[in-house]
């Protein structure tokens, strides 16, 4: 029996470990197109830091801009983003 509650609890353990480690990259992901939000603002519309910071950070952000340009996109068809998720598993 403390064998079988031990095997339990460790698999708690894990499943807890798990979620935990989803919730950070999750909430790292969403910092990261924050971030690019605000130094690539001005693409959309919105204030944007001055044009030599953007322009120096420009290089470092690549995949930033990518993502801020997908989610551009599927922002027009949110429903299609939702299926191509669903896709995915």
């Amino acid at each position: 029996m403390w064998q079988r509650m031990k095997h339990f609890f460790r698999q708690w353990e894990t499943l807890n470990k798990q979620k935990a480690l989803e919730d950070l990259e999750w909430e790292a992901r969403e910092l990261q197109h924050l971030f690019a939000l605000m130094t690539l603002g001005q693409f959309i519309g919105m204030p944007a830091p001055p044009l030599p910071v953007a322009l120096e950070l420009l290089p470092d952000m690549e995949q930033e801009f990518a993502i801020m340009l997908a989610k551009i996109n599927a922002a027009h068809a949110p429903l299609s983003d939702q299926f191509s998720k669903l896709d995915a598993v």
